[in-house]
């Protein structure tokens, strides 16, 4: 099983959109709201995950490979590539 973990904000629609795909798609994930110290946790998701520049959400992780946010999970399904990345 992999493990699927999601850092999001609840007043940002594309992690709305994200929760949502990943909820239809049947993904097993644990997720993160980072509205309580946004700033900081932004910062330390960025050097965890050795993002460049702005640290936006949501942050989509798979097996602590990053993924990225809604547009890319988005991409990956209309790819035919989703399952074999999220539920394989």
């Amino acid at each position: 099983m992999k493990k699927v973990e999601v850092y999001y904000a609840t007043y940002c629609p594309y992690s709305i959109k994200a929760l949502k795909m990943l909820d239809e798609k049947g993904v097993d994930y644990k997720s993160y709201a980072i509205d309580e110290d946004e700033e900081k946790l932004r910062k330390k998701i960025g050097e965890y995950y050795k993002i460049e520049g702005d640290v936006t959400v949501p942050q989509i992780i798979v097996d602590n490979k990053r993924i990225g946010g809604y547009d890319d999970i988005k991409k990956l399904d209309e790819a035919g590539k989703f399952d074999e990345i999220f539920l394989d």
